[in-house]
């Protein structure tokens, strides 16, 4: 089982028949009434076959935790895999992705992918609003910031909007100080405010 490519067009492929093989997988997954138990094997394959389809397809992995939560109980216990609600929701979207997708992906040369966990590829900001101290600070290959916020700016503004303005601010100054940093580039940003992460991932940041 190998991903089709094309260097010259810089594109890659799942294979028509990979893709008919997964549909028909899923169907078993997805069928009316619902099955309250599928075969461990099955579940191990078309796990197997999902992580393949998200080589191409990158938030692909972030739609698997259902599907590998359901084989590895299964195995652990020896029985089959349960079928539940939240995975046949997880199912229905691969369902829809490879049914509305084309399965094409372009090849992302790796200079503009930095890796997944690298915090050195990564553009870091934290911002603090505790009354003994209120301020923030930045963190991208090398580059760093730090300041404190006035008082008006601590009173004015939740840890939320501090979060969000400052890692808005800090995209922002690397991309001033030079775009090739960022611009044009798969990269991983990181904040440890929930909501705010939430917020941005959504893609319904617009407040």
């Amino acid at each position: 089982m190998g991903i089709e490519h094309d260097l010259v067009t810089m594109t890659a492929w799942i294979p028509e028949d990979k893709k008919r093989k997964t549909i028909d997988m899923l169907d078993t997954l997805l069928a009316e009434p619902p099955p309250e138990f599928v075969d461990l094997k099955l579940a191990e394959r078309l796990h197997g076959l999902l992580n393949w389809v998200s080589q191409l397809l990158v938030t692909g992995q972030y739609h698997l935790p259902q599907i590998i939560g359901a084989f590895r109980r299964a195995k652990s216990t020896g029985t089959k895999a349960r079928v539940t609600r939240a995975l046949r929701a997880e199912m229905a979207w691969w369902k829809e992705v490879l049914t509305d997708w084309n399965c094409i992906a372009i090849i992302l040369p790796p200079l503009y992918a930095a890796p997944a966990f690298s915090y050195e590829g990564s553009p870091t900001t934290d911002a603090c609003r505790s009354p003994s101290f209120a301020g923030a600070g930045a963190w991208f290959r090398g580059y760093y910031d730090y300041f404190e916020f006035t008082a008006l700016e601590r009173a004015s503004f939740t840890i939320m909007a501090l979060e969000a303005l400052i890692f808005v601010l800090w995209i922002e100054a690397l991309l001033l100080k030079d775009s090739s940093l960022i611009s044009g580039r798969v990269w991983r940003a990181r904040c440890d405010n929930e909501a705010w992460v939430a917020i941005v991932t959504s893609g319904k940041c617009n407040k």
